[in-house]
């Protein structure tokens, strides 16, 4: 019931469909425009892949949303982006 969306205020945000008044979590930081795509990692779905119209390409990590910690780590840590 999660989904993911992008847009021209430079933010990721997690929604959950049955609570749309507010997202589950917002990451911002890593994009200084729109960001045009993101993408979970299939394999660790705490890992999140985003691009945006600053040629920026971030990997973030959302462990507050995933199933399982990576790594072992625990706690809803806050997630970061890393621009390239």
């Amino acid at each position: 019931y999660q989904v993911l969306t992008t847009g021209e205020d430079a933010a990721l945000r997690f929604w959950d469909l049955r609570k749309l008044d507010r997202s589950l979590r917002s990451l911002s930081g890593g994009h200084h425009h729109w960001v045009a795509h993101a993408k979970h990692n299939g394999h660790h779905d705490q890992l999140v892949l985003s691009c945006g119209t600053d040629s920026a390409v971030c990997l973030w990590r959302a462990a507050s949303v995933a199933s399982a910690p990576l790594g072992g780590e625990t706690g809803g840590g806050a997630a970061g982006g890393s621009g390239a």
